[in-house]
């Protein structure tokens, strides 16, 4: 029933993607798959994907994420344009390196998911609209052609995307519903197989 780890969790970093280049991407491509935890029982999604972005102004984005014990973690963000070099990973601290002059590390301000509440209910108490739905809808639908790219291995165009009926939802939205997805005899799901696997 999840969107992959790709749309659940990941769907955060991409999200800032397009907050830097201020929009949604017009194609992706990508690889991934599912090579550590393709055990019994452990479901059909991807434990790595690596998805290049084209925005509109023909800028990229390489967005990786992976769910493999025993590797390295990190969650940064590092954006390079033509006057040197933005990163910000967790914990929001931020190194700015422009060309020809030092790093200068900026100090954390406050945390930014209570920013996010703070404005919200500072909007309720206040009665005035709070919508942020078109920007959440834009980074969730950039994240899904993520995983299109990745499950098919093929470039696939925004537009294509969004006019895709593609679902894994079962048929009725119910907690006895029988999902689309089940496992073989073995206990082992089948996963998408890019070059095989149809997206769109």
């Amino acid at each position: 029933m999840s969107g992959d780890h790709i749309v659940e969790q990941h769907v955060h970093g991409i999200d800032a993607c397009n907050w830097i280049t201020r929009g949604a991407p017009v194609q992706a491509t990508g690889v991934g798959g599912l090579q550590v935890r393709a055990e019994p029982g452990i479901g059909e999604i991807f434990d790595h994907h690596c998805v290049q972005y084209t925005y509109p102004d023909g800028s990229y984005s390489f967005s990786e994420c992976r769910q493999q014990p025993g590797c390295w973690s990190n969650f940064g963000h590092h954006a390079h344009g033509t006057k040197g070099i933005v990163s910000f990973e967790g914990g929001d601290a931020v190194v700015i390196q422009l060309k020809g002059s030092q790093p200068k590390r900026l100090k954390p301000g406050r945390d930014s998911h209570q920013i996010e509440w703070d404005d919200l209910l500072a909007a309720v108490v206040a009665n005035r609209p709070y919508n942020e739905l078109d920007w959440a809808v834009e980074s969730t639908m950039t994240a899904i052609l993520g995983r299109m790219a990745t499950y098919t291995g093929k470039l696939v165009k925004w537009d294509e995307a969004v006019k895709s009926d593609l679902t894994y939802a079962p048929d009725r939205i119910a907690w006895d519903a029988t999902p689309r997805s089940k496992a073989n005899p073995d206990g082992v799901y089948n996963c998408a197989m890019p070059g095989i696997t149809k997206a769109l």
